[in-house]
């Protein structure tokens, strides 16, 4: 005879609500890969999210963040400027494109704009 706790062994585990909510989420699921220091997800999961809503600012910084992290700071940067067409006083934005002049070492333009 098998015992009631055996057979809760046998039944299948659900999915913390979180991760249910995140699989229907891309956008949240890119934010927790960038985090979690996975920006290679990060990016491909919010590449289809900026292409489907190129004026959202935050999926625009979020992808920049990413890029950012990977060492591409071309797109970064024109990720943080298509944030910055859309909410011209998004300061977060500002932030990266002084983080990506600082790695270039292009001391006029953080002069110009310090972020």
């Amino acid at each position: 005879m098998i015992s009631a706790a055996a057979l809760l062994l046998t039944l299948p585990i659900a999915a913390p609500p979180q991760d249910q909510a995140s699989v229907a989420d891309p956008y949240q699921s890119a934010v927790s890969a960038r985090l979690a220091g996975d920006p290679s997800r990060a990016v491909a999961l919010l590449r289809p999210v900026v292409a489907a809503n190129p004026r959202n600012p935050d999926a625009q910084l979020q992808l920049g963040l990413a890029q950012l992290a990977l060492g591409q700071l071309d797109a970064a940067e024109a990720a943080f400027r298509a944030a910055l067409t859309v909410a011209p006083d998004y300061n977060d934005a500002r932030i990266g494109l002084a983080r990506i002049a600082q790695q270039r070492g292009d001391i006029a333009a953080l002069l110009r704009d310090p972020g």
